[in-house]
């Protein structure tokens, strides 16, 4: 009986696993076209990024939610199925398409926090010329009063 149910949940984490295999990879994808939009300097792509990202977190979220809820449904069947082959083959796969994630995500983070960087010393030279601008502006104000009261 027992080897039947850790049968059936070979099964469900195998599918499971293959569902998870194959949505690492595409945000491995989406990521790095994420990358050359961000290197290319299209801001308009800024927003979809941000809404990519929440939506992988939600996915994440989810995908943590079923194993373990599978696990915690009966732990040891779970462990049992999980020493299967194939489980362990997706697991392995999965782990280097997600360290290659991380490490893309990263790039695009150093990226966007660069680009932040200057735009932040742009946007301060931006205030400095303003703040001269409102100097001198309050020069011109004060000499057209004193000639007009000549």
């Amino acid at each position: 009986m027992e080897y039947r149910s850790a049968g059936a949940l070979e099964k469900e984490i195998t599918s499971i696993l293959k569902d998870e295999l194959s949505f690492y990879q595409s945000m491995f994808i989406l990521i790095d076209n994420q990358k050359e939009s961000l290197r290319l300097g299209d801001g308009s792509e800024l927003g979809k990024v941000f809404a990519d990202i929440a939506g992988f977190n939600r996915r994440i979220t989810d995908s943590e939610k079923k194993l373990g809820d599978l696990m915690e449904r009966d732990r040891e069947s779970f462990s049992l199925a999980a020493s299967n082959l194939e489980i362990r083959r997706l697991v392995i796969s999965m782990a280097a398409i997600v360290q290659k994630n991380v490490a893309l995500m990263k790039e695009n983070e150093e990226f966007v926090t660069s680009r932040q960087a200057a735009i932040q010393v742009a946007l301060d030279e931006l205030s400095k010329s303003q703040k001269m601008l409102e100097t001198l502006s309050g020069f011109a104000s004060s000499k057209r009063l004193v000639n007009n009261k000549k």
